[in-house]
């Protein structure tokens, strides 16, 4: 994929090596696995209170993260996909996972962080 911006009389072209395609949906969604709702619930209020002190939230336990060590790719917030996937889906990000959650996760599914 080509892309050109002018900018006044200057001109860049920058040019995609990376080989990331658009698709509608990913192969191998699974549901994220969740606590309880209530459990969830409360500790969805507790991070709310305090949200600017983490990095962000659990989807799993709903607690906060202040400094995340795994992700996964999240695909609508609930479910997610492979982190060997590397293409790119409408309505999917990253999302921080606790360190005792990703346990539940399987292997396949979680991205270490730096």
């Amino acid at each position: 994929m080509k892309v050109t911006i002018a900018i006044s009389k200057l001109i860049c072209t920058f040019e995609s090596t990376n080989k990331t395609t658009m698709r509608n949906e990913p192969q191998n969604i699974i549901e994220i696995p969740r606590l309880s709702q209530s459990l969830f619930q409360k500790n969805d209020d507790a991070y709310s209170r305090d949200d600017e002190k983490f990095y962000g939230q659990c989807p799993c336990c709903g607690k906060g993260i202040k400094e995340p060590k795994f992700f996964v790719n999240s695909i609508y917030g609930s479910e997610m996909y492979p982190a060997n996937d590397n293409n790119q889906y409408k309505d999917a990000w990253q999302m921080p996972v606790g360190s005792e959650c990703v346990k539940r996760i399987p292997s396949e599914y979680v991205i270490k962080g730096a």
